[in-house]
């Protein structure tokens, strides 16, 4: 039974996601138009000031006509010198919000979506550089008109180059995924880093939920189609801490986990999405089950599976807790040989990682569980 968790999150699902996309008429990629529509970028920071300056230069650089690009930079209760560098920038596409107090990240963009005008939102992070036709790439698609959400593509670079291999890995794999699903419009869940969604689907959100994974998920149960650019380009630095990491991994985990919940319902709540035809909303949260949930309780199940398999010599737990061990020790056995010889190799697997991972899988499963801070953030840098 635990096993078939990290299976279906690990193997099934994204067999299924390939083969989708192989047997199902792909979107086309639309032409870039001269006729733009008005765009809001949506930009939200607590205590970004090593950052900000430099992403508000990044936006007013982007290949866009500056009339029809609006920037609306929402500072969350900074402590620093986030809004002092902002107030620095006279020009007026840059719409500076801000409140006294950490609410957290999806209150300050509910504010930043009341605030915008224009039928395009594109979501993104303080840290987020743009490759400058990125905007121009993510509104193509909406010349579809059952395009309602388009995610782009985030390169992330780490300092440590030996602690990235594993997040490395994991987020190529995640990449290649995304790219399945988006190219038959069935893809869920975006980057806040870089996506685009029509503005009427931006719906109110509570604190504790992800704008980048329920959005879509929106934009899916409501009929639309959800799309994956990989030619629209945002960068950003990792953590520059492990502890920063961590941070990261366990909330957007708990998180994660209070977004499956509130998708399930509003699929049958919403008035819009119950006029979607009830065999697509299942296949919806079919597939937020196989890829999200099971994806968040696969490591806390990997982890049972080690620690329970070697003495419940029952069926293949075994035998499977005997594979997991070897694969870990071998890690830790090369990780040893590397360092004698001062060598690494990008090949081998770093067990490290994978302990990491399952550390923050419960420790997000606590906070979701307790409900703990899941809506008030903090700054990883």
């Amino acid at each position: 039974m635990l096993a078939s968790i990290p299976a279906i999150a690990l193997i099934i699902y994204p067999l299924l996601m390939k083969a989708l996309s192989l047997l199902l008429a792909p979107l086309k990629t639309p032409v870039e138009s001269n006729e733009l529509p008005p765009v809001a970028l949506l930009i939200t920071a607590y205590n970004e000031e090593k950052v900000i300056g430099e992403k508000i230069k990044n936006a007013l650089a982007l290949d866009y006509p500056a009339n029809l690009l609006t920037v609306i930079v929402h500072t969350d209760g900074s402590k620093d010198g986030t809004d002092s560098i902002i107030a620095q920038f006279n020009n007026p596409s840059i719409i500076h919000l801000k409140n006294p107090v950490n609410r957290g990240k999806t209150v300050s963009l509910n504010d930043a979506v009341a605030a915008a005008d224009a039928p395009i939102l594109v979501y993104s992070d303080a840290n987020s550089m743009y490759h400058s036709d990125a905007i121009r790439k993510l509104v193509r698609w909406f010349q579809h008109d059952k395009v309602g959400c388009v995610c782009g593509r985030l390169k992330i670079f780490h300092r440590g180059a030996a602690k990235a291999q594993g997040e490395s890995r994991y987020w190529d794999w995640d990449t290649r995924l995304k790219i399945c699903e988006g190219k038959s419009g069935r893809l869920l869940g975006a980057n806040g880093a870089i996506f685009a969604l029509r503005r009427w689907l931006a719906v109110y959100l509570p604190g504790e939920q992800s704008n980048d994974m329920v959005l879509p998920i929106v934009a899916r149960l409501r009929g639309f189609k959800t799309v994956y650019d990989p030619e629209a380009i945002a960068e950003e630095e990792a953590a520059e801490t492990a502890g920063g990491e961590f941070r990261r991994k366990s909330r957007i985990i708990a998180r994660g986990l209070s977004g499956v919940v509130f998708s399930i319902l509003f699929a049958f709540r919403d008035a819009r999405a119950c006029q979607s035809p009830f065999f697509m909303r299942l296949f919806v949260l079919l597939q937020l089950i196989a890829k999200k949930l099971c994806r968040y309780l696969a490591f806390p199940a990997i982890f049972f599976m080690m620690v329970l398999g070697a003495f419940l010599p029952i069926g293949f737990s075994f035998w499977i807790a005997v594979a997991l061990w070897g694969a870990v020790g071998f890690s830790a056995a090369a990780a040893i040989l590397q360092m004698l010889l001062k060598k690494k190799s990008p090949r081998l697997l770093d067990a490290s990682y994978l302990f990491a991972v399952i550390a923050a899988s419960f420790a997000g499963l606590y906070r979701f569980l307790l409900r703990r801070n899941l809506s008030r953030w903090e700054s990883m840098r």
